[in-house]
């Protein structure tokens, strides 16, 4: 777990670093984030697609607009309600019920982005990619029990999208990621993709 810290803290550093020695004009991005699970995620929650989601993300344009460099944070809620299936407690003991499984999913990232095409174009696609750590809680509600789990992980994701300049400084954003976390003693894998639509306002 130290390490995760470690990386993440290395990581800002190397950001702010890069943004003081290159950095040109800065943009703050929000979307709105649809989740589909995958993986343990997916088994967990039973395919249930996440429409509760949101993100931000500022960063710096650097070497003329054609890459960037950032820190976001996004969060993703997945409900689902489990009937007809029982939870083994131990060997002798097992509990049945409806079931009410959450998980919150709040990874932190630093991004870094390369955009194709002039950056004075009406539509810029671009592919990205992000280095962090994610906070996930799963919890399990079977009448007044409750179960959880909650912990820290490292975590990555690909991403590619598009952005269209809508006004002089806003351009509405459309674009796709592929979130991993990885297992440690705390949580399982967290994997889930995601559609995000939303709108960067550059200054």
């Amino acid at each position: 777990m130290k390490s995760i810290y470690k990386f993440t803290l290395l990581a800002m550093l190397l950001y702010f670093t890069v943004l003081t020695a290159y950095a040109q004009r800065g943009y703050t991005a929000f979307t709105y984030n649809i989740a589909i699970p995958a993986g343990e995620t997916s088994d967990y929650i039973r395919n249930q697609t996440s429409w509760r989601g949101a993100g931000v993300e500022i960063g710096r344009y650097i070497f003329s607009d054609k890459f960037s460099i950032g820190i976001g944070a996004n969060w993703n809620v997945f409900n689902n309600v489990i009937r007809g299936e029982s939870v083994q407690l131990a060997d002798t003991f097992t509990l049945s019920g409806v079931q009410f499984r959450y998980i919150n999913a709040l990874p932190v990232y630093v991004t870094g982005k390369y955009y194709f095409g002039n950056s004075d174009n009406k539509l810029v696609p671009y592919a990205g990619l992000g280095i962090g750590t994610a906070f996930v809680r799963n919890d399990n509600n079977i009448g007044q029990i409750q179960f959880y789990r909650k912990g820290w992980q490292f975590a990555i994701y690909p991403e590619i999208g598009l952005k269209f300049k809508a006004f002089r400084r806003a351009e509405l954003l459309l674009s796709g990621r592929y979130n991993k976390g990885f297992a440690t003693g705390k949580v399982p894998d967290l994997s889930y993709a995601t559609i995000n639509l939303g709108i960067t306002y550059s200054y």
